[in-house]
């Protein structure tokens, strides 16, 4: 068995989402691989490469959090990361269909 897993959160700008990192971010398998934040996010943000997760989430400050951002999910960017664990924490409202790998 692998020490650590690469995974990623999307939809991390809720309240499940905030409650997730935290418990990925302390979470001893992923120590040293912090999750990937993916999700929606205006071309604003798309420019300077992300939103800082600390900024969306305050509380988690003084953790690796400090150094993660929420970017824009695509297919390839969770390929290119290596994830092997996806977490979804959308709204119920979210429709699955963008979620699926064509």
């Amino acid at each position: 068995m692998k020490e650590t897993v690469q995974s990623a959160v999307v939809g991390v700008t809720g309240y499940a989402g905030a409650e997730l990192a935290r418990l990925l971010l302390h979470h001893p398998r992923l120590r040293n691989t912090p999750p990937v934040f993916a999700g929606r996010i205006d071309a604003k943000d798309q420019a300077r490469g992300g939103v800082p997760l600390t900024e969306i989430h305050p509380q988690l400050a003084g953790s690796l959090a400090a150094h993660c951002k929420l970017e824009p999910f695509t297919w390839e960017l969770l390929a290119q990361r290596g994830v092997e664990v996806l977490f979804l924490a959308t709204p119920t409202s979210s429709r699955v269909s963008g979620f699926r790998k064509r």
